[in-house]
C-alpha cells in the first residue's frame, strides 16, 4: 500500500487504480466519437495515396486521393460501398511503441470526433504524425482534423494511383 499525507489523493494503489479507471470513463463518454475508422493496412495502398491532396498542421500532415478500385483475387472488381479508409504513419524517431501508440490512439480519436462535424470524402487517407501530436492539447487536435478534412474537400482530387509491386 501506499501511503500520502493529506495531499488529499488516494492511500492504496486500488483506489489509485479505480479513480483513473473513473477519469478515463468521464473522458471517453464526454467526447462524442463517431463509428470505429476503416483502416488501411497494406503498404501498397499507402503508396497510392503518396502525391494526393495534402494539408498540413502542426501535429500531423495528411494525404488523401480517391479510393482506387479494389479488386479480388479472381481480378474482377469489388463492388464496395465507397468509404473513408485511414492509414497512420508513426516513426519511430516519434518515441517508443507506447509513445507511439498513443499518439496513434490520440489521432484516430481526434479524427473520429471530426468526421461527427465533417464527414470525410470517400477518399484513402494517409496521417502522418509529428512529435507535437503527443503534447498538443485533444480540441485542438479535432479542430486540427476538421481543418484538414474540409480542406481535402475543397481540393481538386487527383485519379487514384495503381500501384503494382514485385
Amino acid at each position: 500500500m501506499m501511503s500520502q499525507e493529506h495531499s488529499g489523493k488516494p492511500q492504496t494503489t486500488n483506489d489509485l487504480r479505480s479513480d483513473n479507471a473513473d477519469n478515463q470513463q468521464a473522458d471517453l463518454s464526454a467526447a462524442p466519437y463517431g463509428p470505429a475508422l476503416t483502416t488501411i493496412k497494406k503498404r501498397k495502398d499507402f503508396l497510392a495515396v503518396r502525391g494526393g491532396a495534402r494539408w498540413s498542421g502542426p501535429a500531423f500532415l495528411i494525404e488523401a486521393r480517391p479510393m482506387r478500385p479494389r479488386t479480388s483475387k479472381s481480378m474482377a472488381p469489388l463492388i464496395v460501398e465507397p468509404t473513408a479508409r485511414f492509414g497512420f504513419t508513426i516513426t519511430k524517431k516519434l518515441g517508443s511503441a507506447v509513445i507511439r501508440n498513443r499518439i496513434r490512439r490520440r489521432l484516430s480519436h481526434a479524427i473520429r470526433a471530426a468526421n461527427g462535424v465533417t464527414p470525410p470524402a470517400p477518399y484513402d487517407y494517409v496521417v502522418v504524425a509529428r512529435t507535437p501530436a503527443l503534447d498538443r492539447a485533444y480540441k485542438d487536435l479535432v479542430a486540427d482534423a476538421i481543418k484538414a478534412l474540409a480542406h481535402i474537400a475543397k481540393a481538386k482530387p487527383k485519379p487514384p494511383r495503381d500501384i503494382t509491386l514485385p
